[in-house]
């Protein structure tokens, strides 16, 4: 949990099921709340990283695999593609996507305290969020609803490169 200026976040690398991740959540906002009164919350948001594995188990397999989603006037001859990371941004939230090998610095970076058990497949990144500019978003619900919101686009994603 960290908590500043303008911003209260809360992380874990344990998630047992959204009840009980929104449950030690709502624990922690509460708390937040009183000690500092009423918040006039502007963005509410989540975020999911997480590694998986593939249909393919060699790295370069599974790089081939998704260059093979893309035209092949996307990738130049002149510039051979060793690794890449694609990044999408809609309404609301963006997502990156990339192929995954077992030394990716990418572990170091994002799990360095967990106990990620490292393998060769795929990175999924996603951040969705709610702001306050149509409509106050104070409803503490608000939370338990981009959880699931993102869950699902990490759901979606996941199923579409589990085959690569």
């Amino acid at each position: 949990m960290f908590v500043s200026f303008n911003r209260l976040s809360f992380t874990s690398f344990n998630i047992d099921s959204v009840d009980s991740y929104y449950a030690k959540f709502k624990k922690i906002y509460e708390a937040v709340l009183s000690v500092l009164g009423t918040l006039n919350i502007r963005r509410i948001g989540c975020r999911i990283i997480g590694t998986y594995k593939t249909k393919s188990s060699t790295y370069p397999d599974v790089l081939s695999n998704l260059k093979k989603q893309f035209p092949s006037a996307f990738f130049f001859d002149k510039y051979p593609v060793k690794d890449m990371l694609f990044h999408i941004v809609y309404s609301n939230g963006m997502y990156e996507v990339g192929p995954l090998n077992i030394d990716d610095p990418f572990y170091e970076r994002e799990f360095k305290s967990s106990k990620t058990t490292k393998h060769v497949g795929t990175i999924i990144d996603t951040d969705n969020y709610l702001t306050n500019e149509a409509k106050a978003i104070n409803d503490k619900e608000l939370i338990r609803d981009v959880y699931t919101l993102s869950l699902s686009v990490e759901k979606d994603l996941y199923i579409n490169l589990a085959n690569l």
